[in-house]
């Protein structure tokens, strides 16, 4: 099964990385792609790796891009899960708070390691990407993120920059 995720996961990447440019006129890729560097985990080794994806959209990344390229790449690629993420807001000072689908965070039915993996790599892969970022929040349909091993409440981030 384990190997089943990675195998889904390269399958996944590599048939975005095939369809990104459908819909263009002459089906050419830009010049310049962005790449996103995706932080996952692998049960199997009990470790993080790092996902290059790459993007057709502008030079510098957004937050959305990442958590977005993240979803797909991780939840939906290897996990075999529907999208979680239900919105997303950034504000002014770099704050970002993405609240999640409380039903889809259930239904990864996740142990507790793999679902700290998911919520912490997600978190990383948006600082390691979007250095304008100063703090992350994690929401649940609004309210704190309640699940079987994470609670996170709404007012408090997840991620704090550090101060220089």
């Amino acid at each position: 099964m384990k190997m089943q995720k990675f195998t889904a996961l390269t399958c996944g990447l590599v048939l975005c990385l095939g369809l990104s440019a459908c819909g263009e006129e002459n089906n050419s890729l830009p010049d310049e792609l962005s790449t996103l560097s995706l932080v996952a985990y692998d049960a199997e080794k009990d470790s993080d790796y790092t996902i290059d994806y790459k993007v057709n959209d502008e030079m510098t990344v957004n937050p959305f891009d990442v958590a977005y390229a993240y979803e797909d790449a991780v939840v939906i690629e290897a996990y075999g899960k529907e999208a979680i993420i239900q919105n997303m807001t950034v504000d002014t000072s770099g704050k970002i708070t993405i609240d999640f689908k409380k039903d889809a965070v259930t239904d990864l039915s996740l142990g507790s390691g793999a679902e700290a993996a998911v919520f912490e790599n997600l978190a990383e892969s948006i600082v390691l990407n979007c250095p304008q970022i100063t703090s992350i929040y994690y929401t649940m349909d609004g309210g704190n993120f309640e699940t079987g091993h994470l609670s996170f409440d709404a007012d408090k981030a997840i991620w704090t920059k550090a101060q220089d």
